[in-house]
């Protein structure tokens, strides 16, 4: 495991030293050195891990809280110094200080802030500013040529604000953070330097009949930017726009004075700017003003919500795994041997990370899964945790700090462990609901690809092949990170729920028509694209039309009398497919909704508004 980890963490290396940054020309020395500094990086990052930084997103329910003894610490610490400087503070102004660096590092990203920061008041009178900053590490700065510092880590910070923090000394948290990190910056140098080869491939096939907007995207001037993309372009230069992606891990920055078009630099800053101006942390008095209104008078009630309709709710866990299973028909996947079908289940029941720590076998296999993209992927899931770190559930917000929090803590220490302890295991069920058909998806597809190669006599390694098929579920089967950055910004708004959901259904319903197909063409596959096809055909058309047209059989149902109920319902149900019951004693009538149970009908549903519409047209 520790050899295993040890590669890991050197490919990464690898690959950040193969970024952006090492193709550029950079001064003699400085490429042979890439690799110690990110490492040194690297040490920096596994100190950083704190119980404060965990779960920011996740919600009022399991925010850190330190302890009294810990605030009590920092409180003495305090004391201590403003009475050395002949400059004594009471017991309230002293927890009065620990609040507000509390408040100020629950506000940091971890995953920005190499060596994150806090101010405290300066309890010195001789001070010349007010304010005194603090790292989380001992640190020693020099002075570099040119007025520049360099800052090196020496040691740990205090004990009594790593107490106050919630330090993590597990070693094995302190590894999965490091790589964690570094991950990020690896494939953060990845996605650039694929950016900028688009570029020069564009650029190498430019000729003189190349039309604008054609001839490659960053250009080294305004004038050569405006002869690529036309006299009317507006040329803009990038650094401004790009500059927050390179703070950290990319050493050097290739986009640094290239220019291009407004709407192209946009594109790597737009939806970014608008979910921090949402949440408070860009604009002026007005605008923060805006966004205050916005979360907690707008935001906070949606969220809420939310959090009641989806993790909370029995019957939507009920509904959510069931309902999941379409994605297993519309594939395929149950015609497959019920043995290896059986086998797959057996897998996905046993390592969903759920109801308290699995075995060693297990955990690693969900290590694998995570990797590969599959598990932890829960696109309602992925909406609400994003919209409560939106709404800063915890920091500042009414519902929480001023209602939630004191009836949480009028009902004692006992009371509040256990909802917060029920609330976090309702949201591993909700993931777990979904996992555990996406592991079924993967497992059964490894094994029916893994026999198709073997018996053509097509050799594959095993590490391809399980890229292969996570690569497939990924592509038939709803994952949160899949969606779209404008998509998921759309949390924000008053309109609708859950908007990364109907845009996964699209992309997904796609991916399997595309898989179908792709699966025919080839002659190893062709027997799985007929099935997945056939799944398909079941999942979103066949199988909802028969439930609709038995249920009006069983019940004498007939379809005109159907389209006249129809016109009795809801809006919002008109266009919605209906499972039709009729009391036997009253000949009343009465009707299933189930287009809420039929995770297809968001693909569906806009060809039945259109047919209803030209049939009410018609009559």
């Amino acid at each position: 495991m520790l050899g295993k980890t040890r590669q890991e963490f050197n490919d990464l290396l690898e690959i950040t030293a193969q970024g952006p940054g090492a193709k550029a020309d950079l001064p003699p020395g400085v490429t042979k050195d890439l690799r110690k500094i990110m490492g040194n990086r690297v040490k920096n990052y596994i100190g950083n891990t704190f119980e404060i930084f965990e779960n920011a997103e996740a919600g009022f329910f399991q925010k850190y809280k330190p302890t009294r003894e810990s605030v009590e610490n920092v409180k003495k610490l305090f004391m201590r110094y403003a009475a050395k400087n002949n400059n004594p503070i009471t017991d309230i102004e002293a927890e009065s200080m620990v609040n507000d660096i509390i408040k100020q590092v629950r506000k940091m990203d971890p995953s920005k802030d190499t060596l994150p920061t806090f101010a405290y008041q300066n309890l010195s009178k001789s001070a010349d500013d007010a304010f005194a900053l603090k790292t989380f590490s001992q640190t020693l700065q020099n002075k570099l040529p040119g007025g520049k510092k360099e800052v090196t880590v020496i040691g740990k910070g205090s004990k009594v604000f790593r107490e106050l923090f919630g330090e993590i000394n597990d070693a094995r948290h302190s590894i999965f953070e490091g790589m964690n990190r570094l991950s990020t910056i690896a494939r953060k140098n990845q996605l650039f330097d694929e950016i900028l080869d688009a570029d020069e491939a564009a650029k190498a096939k430019v000729t003189a009949e190349t039309p604008f907007g054609q001839r490659g995207f960053f250009h080294d001037s305004p004038l050569s930017a405006r002869r690529a993309f036309g006299p009317e372009a507006e040329i803009v230069k990038m650094d401004d726009y790009v500059q927050n992606y390179f703070k950290d891990g990319v050493l050097v920055n290739r986009l640094s004075n290239t220019y291009t078009t407004k709407e192209i630099a946009e594109g790597f800053t737009n939806v970014s700017k608008v979910q921090d101006f949402m949440r408070g942390e860009t604009g002026g008095p007005v605008g923060k003003t805006f966004s205050w209104a916005w979360r907690n008078l707008l935001l906070t009630p949606k969220a809420g919500a939310q959090y009641a309709k989806t993790i909370l709710s029995v019957p939507t866990h009920i509904r959510n795994f069931l309902s999941s299973s379409a994605f297993s028909l519309a594939n395929g996947v149950v015609f497959s041997d019920p043995r290896v079908f059986a086998r797959a289940m057996s897998n996905a029941f046993g390592t969903v990370q759920v109801g308290g720590p699995r075995k060693p076998l297990s955990q690693e296999k969900y290590r694998e899964y995570l990797e590969l993209g599959i598990t932890n992927t829960n696109v309602r899931l992925g909406d609400l945790r994003n919209l409560m770190k939106d709404v800063r559930f915890g920091e500042g917000n009414i519902a929480t700090d001023s209602i939630l929090r004191p009836m949480i803590n009028a009902l004692g220490k006992k009371a509040s462990r256990g909802i917060k302890k029920g609330a976090k295991f309702m949201q591993d069920m909700y993931v777990a609901e979904d996992d555990i058909w996406k592991i079924l998806n993967y497992e059964v597809q490894l094994v029916q690809r893994g026999d198709r190669y073997k018996k053509a006599g097509i050799k594959i390694s095993d590490d391809a092949l399980k890229k292969e098929v996570a690569q497939i579920v990924q592509d038939t089967v709803p994952n949160y990170a899949k969606v779209g950055e404008f998509v998921r910004a759309a949390r924000m708004s008053p309109f609708g729920n859950f908007m990364s959901w109907p845009s996964e259904v699209f992309r997904t319903g796609f991916g399997i028509f595309e898989q179908g197909i792709k699966d025919l063409k080839n002659p190893v596959m062709r027997d799985l694209g007929f099935k997945r096809l056939v799944g398909m055909t079941l999942a979103m058309g066949a199988i909802p039309y028969g439930l609709i047209k038995g249920s009006q059989a069983i019940f004498g149902v007939s379809n005109e009398e159907a389209d006249a109920a129809n016109d009795f319902v809801a809006p919002w149900a008109k266009n919605a497919q209906k499972i039709y019951m009729r009391d036997p004693e009253t000949d009343e009538l009465y009707y299933i909704n189930w287009s809420q149970n039929n995770v297809y009908d968001t693909l569906t549903r806009p060809f039945q508004s259109v047919l209803r519409n030209i049939q009410e047209g018609i009559e």
